[in-house]
């Protein structure tokens, strides 16, 4: 068992992060065994029928199988948390209940602290919806109206013209801004949507970025803007 033991640490210390929370899962899976070993071989060395036992115990996890339905849904929302890779240990999440940094993803819950330095234990069950704000290629969008008059085809001209030297100024944004389209069209205006890609733990920063870029864009070449409302929305 210490071979073991020290087996996953090593493998914690040089392979990615998903295979360390899958050490870790599976580490919690070996203290069970282990516990469950060392008491079958101390009644079997203290003469006990272990057969008997053994019936017994089947019996007994049957009975208790059936009230520990919520036990059984957290180990398997584990499971699939990990395979799926949809969050890893070290990422930044935001779920229904709390939003911080994943410490350690176990067999029944996952541990997040959050900003203030808070440790939150969350069944793995009840995790909900997640939002993976460390999910690289992060797709973030923001809105802006513009006057009515203003082609859209001359604005997305102006983009691509620009965009290289914007990414120059930037370099947290791995790609864009791209413009996306016209929505919302209404007698003063309407809103045209833009996008860039960055890693998700620099979104929130990234958002007042591109919204501080496209308005300097416009006012340098005179495009009028609506009475400013900022729209955004984040996607994967």
């Amino acid at each position: 068992m210490m071979l073991l033991g020290r087996l996953l640490n090593l493998l914690l210390k040089v392979l990615d992060q998903r295979l360390e929370t899958v050490c870790r899962l599976f580490g919690s899976f070996l203290k069970i065994l282990a516990v469950f070993v060392c008491f079958y071989f101390c009644l079997s060395f203290l003469g006990m029928n272990t057969s008997a036992l053994l019936t017994s115990a089947g019996i007994m996890s049957v009975v208790v199988g059936l009230g520990a339905n919520k036990l059984i849904a957290d180990i398997l929302a584990g499971l699939a948390i990990i395979f799926d890779g949809s969050i890893k240990v070290g990422d930044k999440i935001e779920t229904g209940s709390c939003t911080g940094t994943v410490r350690e993803i176990g067999i029944r819950s996952t541990k997040i602290v959050d900003f203030e330095h808070k440790l939150h234990i969350v069944t793995n069950s009840s995790l909900g919806t997640i939002a993976n704000h460390s999910t690289p290629n992060f797709r973030l969008f923001v809105g802006i109206r513009v006057a009515t008059g203003e082609s859209p085809e001359k604005i997305g001209q102006l983009l691509d013209r620009e965009r290289e030297g914007i990414l120059l100024r930037n370099p947290k944004i791995k790609d864009g801004p791209f413009m996306t389209g016209v929505s919302d069209v209404r007698e003063k205006g309407y809103e045209l949507g833009f996008m860039i890609y960055c890693d998700g733990v620099d979104a929130g920063a990234m958002r007042k970025t591109l919204w501080n870029e496209l308005r300097m864009l416009f006012e340098k070449n005179g495009i009028k803007l609506e009475p400013e409302i900022l729209t955004d929305r984040f996607k994967r």
